[in-house]
């Protein structure tokens, strides 16, 4: 495609709220640039969001266990990323920022049908919204995965969600209005890494075989996503901010088609993320390199 140009690159970086990845890989990578629309004209447009959608799923359905269980394990670090870019990230009329709460939900009856669940969670969605809010605009920020009961229900669904900004409402109330079943709800403070801890247990059904043809996880819209920068110039960049007092953890692995991969993790202190470090010249300059 000619009006796609194409990044070449060994180093890329993850910023996920206050999570910042590095990796270095063995082999180069090749990926296409995002660019505007006035950039590529509004023909070919359209031809480059196809383009991208070919990219993000190239793999095709899993059609080995191999390949079947990378799949799950994307999707898993997707969803890690995902929390850690919305967690803490909005506030109160306060100004403080909400704490992440956990819900899970179960159905009284006995229901297996996901249109059918979902179609019901959403419209718990709406009621909570209006509820909360009195908006009709659903202002509730949220990501949620479904889970079978398979040992005691015989495969009924029920869903775990994790709310990045609900305010505190009764649980009194949290039952009456979902008016479906069990409702469970925790406030998740203590936990090292509140998103490894939430993934760990919302993700431990990911390679059931019922979830092949649907979405493993859903989320809110508008959601905060992890920006993705590619080469070394964005990645010495980031580098050079990180302070000193930022928590690390580094590890070596082989990959089959990448090579052998080093990867670095940064766990920025006091919940900062990346603006609180790099200034806004800094990162308009690596801007560019954003692959997200």
């Amino acid at each position: 495609m000619g009006t796609i140009k194409e990044l070449h690159f060994n180093k890329k970086t993850i910023t996920s709220g206050n999570i910042i990845e590095q990796m270095i890989y063995q082999r180069e990578l090749t990926r296409g640039r995002k660019l505007t629309p006035r950039q590529l004209g509004k023909r070919a447009t359209a031809k480059y969001k196809r383009w991208l959608r070919n990219i993000a799923t190239w793999e095709g359905e899993p059609t080995t266990p191999e390949s079947r269980k990378l799949s799950m394990l994307r999707a898993k670090k997707t969803l890690t990323r995902l929390i850690d870019s919305n967690i803490h990230q909005y506030t109160n009329a306060k100004g403080r920022p909400y704490p992440p709460v956990f819900l899970t939900l179960t159905f009284a009856e006995d229901i297996r049908d996901q249109k059918q669940g979902n179609k019901l969670f959403t419209q718990f969605i709406k009621n909570l919204n209006y509820y909360l809010f009195k908006e009709k605009k659903n202002i509730l920020k949220y990501s949620v995965v479904i889970e079978f009961q398979d040992k005691t229900r015989d495969g009924v669904i029920h869903y775990h969600a994790i709310f990045y900004n609900l305010p505190y409402i009764k649980k009194e109330k949290l039952d009456k209005i979902w008016d479906r079943g069990f409702l469970g709800v925790k406030e998740v403070k203590k936990a090292k890494s509140i998103s490894r801890y939430v993934t760990k247990y919302m993700a431990k059904n990911f390679d059931d075989v019922r979830l092949d043809k649907h979405k493993r996880y859903f989320s809110s819209r508008d959601l905060i996503k992890p920006k993705v920068y590619a080469g070394d110039f964005a990645y010495e960049k980031i580098r050079n901010v990180i302070p000193n007092t930022a928590q690390v953890w580094e590890k070596n692995f082989d990959t089959q088609y990448k090579g052998k991969i080093t990867k670095t993790v940064f766990t920025l202190p006091n919940k900062d993320d990346l603006s609180t470090y790099m200034n806004q010249e800094d990162f308009q300059e690596i801007k560019q390199y954003d692959i997200s």
